[in-house]
């Protein structure tokens, strides 16, 4: 997919780019009358292991969106059911539970912070409220990443009918590819209807369409393909067949454009997380 400036990652970015330059200068200014309280230095300096937790998932991520592209188009290349990409569900729930309990120990640490009085001085309160900013940083960090596993989430359960979709046995003759049809039918509609309540974010939004697109043209060739065994028309169930393959290949480029979006959110994720929030953790752990 296109990088534009639409994408909610590059909306992001130059925002916490202008805070570092508005706040490091009050910082440099501050001079031995400016201490963080203890409480808050303390949690600055655990954030660094949250930073490193959620850090060890993009890159989960990352690495694992590389591993599948190659297994699939192995698998497509030789057709053996051996090389067909494992179903990773189960680790994404283990990594979405991971970041859940590092949002949720952030939480802790960023209330502290905004419920901190303001400082004795001038000085003390610029770095209390950098303070705040940066654990703001953290968290909505944490929130871009939250949304992308809530709408992954919500994109496999809309497509479970479809997944779990097991043609009628012996297709050869009238009756089955008629039941085939039907069936089919019936099984994308439950997708459409379960699409139409997934949230998708702002940035993804080109994408998810397009999938969607896909996904009814999927019900369209359902009912061109009931009329072509209604009338028995040979040339016509094998266009459709055609066709099916098509359709196919291009809800494969369709998820490849999703997966290229969540990694690019992921990866702006971690340049934050390891640029404008790590230089303010080291200007702030200087006021301890």
């Amino acid at each position: 997919m296109k990088v534009t400036e639409k994408h909610g990652a590059h909306a992001k970015l130059p925002a916490a780019l202008l805070s570092m330059l508005l706040i490091l200068p009050i910082l440099t200014g501050c001079g031995a009358d400016a201490t963080l309280p203890a409480e808050i230095s303390n949690g600055i300096a655990q954030s660094e292991g949250h930073c490193e937790q959620i850090t060890a998932i993009i890159n989960w991520q990352l690495d694992g969106n590389a591993a599948y592209r190659e297994q699939r188009d192995k698998f497509k290349e030789s057709g053996d059911p051996r090389d067909e990409p494992q179903d990773t569900y189960d680790e994404v729930v283990v990594k979405y539970d991971e970041l859940s309990a590092v949002m949720a120990d952030l939480s802790v640490l960023k209330a502290r912070a905004d419920t901190l009085p303001p400082g004795g001085n001038d000085a003390e309160t610029a770095i209390i409220q950098a303070a705040r900013d940066y654990f703001a940083m953290l968290d909505a960090a944490c929130r871009d990443l939250d949304a992308v596993f809530t709408y992954y989430f919500a994109m496999r359960d809309a497509m479970l009918p479809m997944r779990d979709f097991t043609a009628a046995e012996n297709t050869t003759g009238y009756n089955d590819y008629a039941l085939f049809a039907g069936q089919l039918s019936q099984v994308i509609s439950q997708t459409q209807s379960k699409l139409e309540s997934v949230s998708c974010p702002g940035y993804m939004s080109d994408s998810h369409s397009a999938f969607t697109a896909r996904i009814d043209e999927f019900q369209s060739f359902c009912q061109d393909f009931s009329i072509a065994v209604q009338l028995s028309d040979p040339l016509r169930i094998a266009s459709c067949n055609y066709r099916m393959q098509r359709l196919g290949l291009m809800l494969d480029k369709c998820d490849d454009a999703l997966t290229d979006d969540f990694a690019l959110q992921f990866s702006r994720v971690a340049e934050r997380l390891n640029g404008t929030a790590a230089e303010l953790r080291g200007e702030l752990l200087a006021y301890v």
